[in-house]
């Protein structure tokens, strides 16, 4: 009995002890600040710590292998913040583990698998093994190599939060999670732009930090970085040396920036276990564009402050499974966009129409998106979003014509309290029975008798041969009428009488009957890009198309061809669209832009020369034109000739110029632009070939000068020459325009208004060249240098603003600014600047040195004359 008793208590005993070893293996002993290689973790084996296996010097943060909302499918490697137990950072948000998932850390970096070893997340490759992971007093999970440098930071990769002492670079964005229990990636961002911080739904800005009455605007330095410190939200540039926006808000140890699950932006702060809101954006809950679900109309609640959800009339609360509304309309449904796999042969098959919602009603794009189309009825905008597959509404406003078009995906209706009557919204929907002949296995069912399994073979290969044969019959046709053509009536077709009746209205034909005019109202020819522009502002556009087209085009197609052909002759080369956005544009995948006829209106002025041109050709029966290139040599020459003459020496500017060289500079910067392509080198040439043969040298070269840049914002030399002078280039000085001249080969560095000592230099460059080539004596070169040279700037609206640079000496060149602004004047005082009156001095010495040796080499007498 003795016996008995002691082994019973021997074997508790051991039980005991062998429970306890087994408890001490599973429930591991939470580590302070550092972990090292083969170092493992899973959430049962810390278990007692909520699956934190790490802790800050002073427990601030901890890292845990943690399941949120006490769920026990989806376990992440998180950053939590002990006091609120706020969640700062997850590394496997996407790819979440089961409860015995492992965290293993490894010299290659942090490998996350699940409990059959399958790899669920890892840190990028790094450029050394790893020594230590540190989890620093500010919420930072760093890898370290052996010498403690940084080898990968949980900073580096945010998730839906930033804190204390973390950049959130520009261009890198915050992603919400789907819900408080699943971190995996949701549908909202906030994204740092170059000049602001933006909130987007589905690709779509809903909201920007810009616009909250609490964002101060400091600079207008780029964006670099957005971050939270003690005293409030900041975004920096320059380096971190520059705020350039900020939110204030009260002084608090411990903040935290995040985008929570339901699309706003917060700022929180913390102090022992309280929390306080600080920031909200959008401050106004019906401005989140899912709040209520697709379709879903958002009213906001006085009483309570917070949006009440309900459906727009014609609407109906949707099923179960989907959140929002649903056309109450059993035959009605909701399309879907382009990237759904349903989307083509919907777009082809059915019927579409628009149920209206009520007035005082608004959608969150309207208000950072442009209309699709302006000056538009609603029938135009329906049509054009039904004809578009990823369009799925339209937002339209009766007094502007505007077309506001949802696309993609549709959000919550906002009902304003306004009650605007001039933006009326619609909802797209198919009209049509549901489709009921699919069965479970997603197959056509047949009714009654299935057909052979031969004649299902047999009649597609015959209907394939039919196809083949009918085809073929055709391409023979086609070919035998072709030749025909060829042998009997290919002389004929390029008679004069043929080609007469082929015309471009105002543009002159060939032919024995001399020019034409397609307006009875005028004689002699008319300028066809000035008719296209008059008609433009008129509306009245069937006017410009073929007599023989009537009744056969719509006033929309011929208005849509005359824009973009506008958009392609602005005289500034930097607002013409490229080839690609013109195809867009015809193709309807680009909105139709506005030609802007403030950069039109130049055709006015070559309109009537080109009208008394013409005038005077006729009188002198001079009709001899080429076809082939009538319309590009008549505008041409209409935009050339009449062009204001230049001074001579710009002609003998130190840049030498060759003509080929003109003539390419000159078709580039009027009908190109700058890509450095093969195929643009091409069409230059030939351009360049073509406009040989029908303008002169000196008519390339005064058109030329009429295109080029002269710095400041500022093209072409009567720009130019009423920027710098405000004169007319007729009534410029010999000295005035050497100084032009000199700038050409680079006017931004060679312009006097960034250094007044470099008008006089580049002067003297000019006035010597001029001596060489025989326009001017030495003497008059002299007197010139010697001559003080006055610029009385104009501030244009094309200019950089860069006046206030000014400085100039009262002998070398004397500044006017008048900067026209709310009716005030003001003029620059004269400041000495010895340095810059030194350079003025030494150029005029130097050109008296050049002068003298000039002079000694052909007559000696003359020199005593140059002192």
């Amino acid at each position: 009995m003795f016996f008995f008793s002691s082994t019973l208590c021997m074997g508790r005993f051991l039980f005991f002890v062998t429970g306890f070893i087994f408890l001490s293996l599973v429930s591991g002993s939470s580590f302070s600040e550092f972990i090292y290689p083969n170092f493992t973790a899973s959430h049962i084996q810390f278990i007692d710590h909520s699956g934190a296996f790490l802790s800050s010097r002073n427990g601030t943060f901890k890292a845990a292998i943690f399941n949120p909302g006490a769920q026990q499918t989806k376990f992440y490697l998180c950053v939590i913040h002990v006091v609120s137990n706020n969640i700062i950072w997850s590394a496997n948000r996407d790819t979440p583990i089961s409860s015995s998932g492992k965290m293993n850390l490894t010299p290659e970096g942090i490998i996350i698998s699940d409990q059959n070893g399958s790899l669920r997340w890892s840190t990028s490759t790094l450029k050394s093994s790893v020594n230590a992971l540190l989890l620093t007093e500010m919420g930072n999970l760093v890898l370290l190599d052996q010498f403690n440098g940084s080898l990968w930071e949980s900073f580096h990769y945010p998730t839906d939060t930033i804190a204390i002492g973390q950049h959130l670079l520009a261009g890198v964005s915050l992603s919400s999670a789907l819900s408080d229990y699943d971190l995996s990636t949701g549908n909202y961002s906030l994204t740092v732009g170059a000049s602001d911080a933006v909130l987007q739904w589905q690709g779509q800005t809903y909201w920007k930090l810009s616009m909250d009455t609490k964002a101060y605007v400091n600079s207008n330095y780029m964006v670099e970085y957005m971050s939270i410190n003690r005293t409030g939200l900041y975004l920096f540039g320059k380096n971190g040396s520059a705020v350039v926006m900020q939110v204030t808000l009260s002084p608090s140890n411990f903040r935290i920036a995040k985008l929570d699950a339901s699309g706003q932006f917060t700022v929180i702060s913390f102090s022992s276990k309280d929390s306080l809101l600080e920031f909200v954006g959008p401050n106004d809950g019906c401005r989140i564009p899912f709040i209520c679900g697709k379709v879903g109309l958002c009213t906001d609640d006085t009483i309570s402050g917070s949006p009440t959800c309900s459906c727009p009339s014609g609407f109906r609360v949707a099923s179960q499974n989907a959140s929002g509304c649903m056309p109450s309309d059993g035959s009605q449904s909701l399309p879907v966009a382009c990237n759904s796999t349903k989307t083509v042969s919907q777009l082809s098959s059915s019927v579409f129409a628009y149920l209206r919602l009520d007035y005082g009603m608004d959608y969150f794009t309207t208000d950072f998106s442009d209309p699709i189309k302006y000056g538009v009825g609603l029938s135009v905008c329906q049509d054009f979003c039904s004809a578009d597959c990823s369009c799925l509404g339209i937002f339209y406003r009766n007094s502007s014509g505007s077309c506001y078009v949802l696309e993609n995906v549709l959000g919550s209706i906002i009902s304003t309290e306004t009650g605007d009557d001039d933006l009326l919204g619609y909802i797209k929907v198919v009209v049509g029975p549901k489709q009921t002949n699919l069965n479970p296995n997603n197959s056509l069912s047949y009714q009654g008798q299935k057909l052979p399994l031969s004649a299902l073979v047999l009649l597609p290969f015959t209907g394939f041969v039919l196809l083949a044969a009918l085809g073929f019959l055709w391409w023979r046709r086609s070919r035998v009428n072709k030749a025909i053509d060829w042998k009997s009536g290919h002389t004929n077709s390029l008679s004069s009488e043929d080609l007469d009746t082929f015309y471009i209205p105002g543009l002159p034909q060939s032919g024995s009957s001399g020019v034409h005019s397609s307006s009875s109202s005028s004689s002699g020819l008319v300028y066809f890009p000035l008719f296209a522009l008059e008609m433009h502002e008129q509306g009245r556009y069937l006017e410009l198309a073929d007599p023989r087209l009537e009744g056969r085009v719509t006033s929309e197609e011929v208005e849509k061809l005359v824009r973009v052909a506008l958009c392609c002759v602005h005289e500034e080369p930097v607002l013409r669209p490229n080839i690609v956005s013109v195809v867009g544009i015809l193709e309807g995948g680009i909105p139709l832009g506005h030609p802007r006829v403030e950069s039109l209106n130049f055709l006015r002025f070559y309109g009537r020369r080109f009208t008394e041109a013409s005038m005077i050709e006729e009188d002198n029966e001079q009709t001899d034109f080429r076809p082939k290139i009538i319309g590009m040599a008549a505008h041409l020459k209409a935009k050339i000739v009449l062009r204001l003459k230049i001074s001579k020496s710009l002609v003998c500017s130190p840049v030498k110029l060759d003509s080929i060289f003109l003539d390419l500079k000159l078709v580039k910067n009027t009908f190109l632009k700058n890509e450095r392509t093969v195929s643009r080198k091409i069409v230059e040439m030939v351009l360049a070939i073509a406009l040989e043969r029908v303008m002169s040298k000196w008519e390339i070269l005064s058109s030329y000068m009429s295109k080029i840049y002269w710095g400041h914002g500022i093209y072409g030399i009567e720009s130019a020459s009423a920027f710098y002078f405000r004169k007319h280039p007729s009534l410029l000085s010999l000295g005035e325009s050497a100084m032009l001249a000199g700038i050409v080969p680079a006017p931004e560095l060679r312009s006097p208004l960034r250094d007044c000592s470099r008008g006089k230099t580049f002067q003297a460059r000019v006035l010597k060249r001029m001596v060489e080539v025989g326009f001017i004596d030495v003497e008059t070169a002299l007197l010139i240098v010697k001559e003080s040279l006055h610029l009385h700037v104009v501030g244009l609206k094309n200019a950089d603003r860069l006046l206030y640079l000014l400085s100039f000496s009262s002998e070398g060149i004397r500044g006017f600014n008048e900067l026209n602004q709310a009716g005030t004047k003001s003029s620059m005082k004269d400041i000495w600047d010895w340095e810059q009156e030194s350079k003025i001095r030494e150029a005029c010495e130097d050109m008296e040195r050049w002068a003298i040796n000039k002079v000694s080499k052909g007559s000696p007498s003359k020199i005593s004359s140059l002192k």
